[in-house]
């Protein structure tokens, strides 16, 4: 019950923070929104949904190996710079992911096209972030 409600509050913050951004998304990270069938989503430039881990740690991915896999993580180039809400990590790996709000960023494998948001709730853990209306 502890989790969920841990869950709940982290998914409801983010969605409060992002009513905020919708309109004020930076030029220098490589993101838009896209309607979909859950509003108005986060999204990568090309309008691929992208999501947060709820078993993520703050600025820290807990996505690895097969997780990674399903779940690839929304790279930031090696020039990427933080900006606003939007903060570039460092993972495991080496490798740099975009985070939002402290959230490591990722897409998920069965989206097919620009605005599918099928990685929605999936497990429990997985979640779009959501955009202000």
């Amino acid at each position: 019950m502890k989790k969920l409600m841990t869950t709940t509050v982290l998914v409801s913050l983010l969605a409060l923070t992002a009513n905020v951004l919708a309109e004020n998304l930076p030029d220098n990270v490589p993101v838009d929104t896209h309607d979909s069938t859950q509003g108005s989503v986060l999204t990568d430039d090309d309008g691929m949904t992208l999501y947060i881990f709820t078993r993520d740690d703050a600025s820290k991915s807990n996505c690895y190996g097969g997780c990674a896999q399903s779940w690839p993580p929304f790279e930031a180039g090696r020039r990427a710079k933080d900006s606003g809400m939007f903060t570039v990590i460092e993972r495991d790996d080496d490798s740099r992911q975009w985070a939002y709000d402290g959230q490591p960023l990722y897409y998920w494998v069965n989206d097919e096209r620009p605005g599918d948001v099928t990685g929605h709730e999936v497990g429990g853990s997985w979640f779009v972030v959501q955009m202000g209306r």
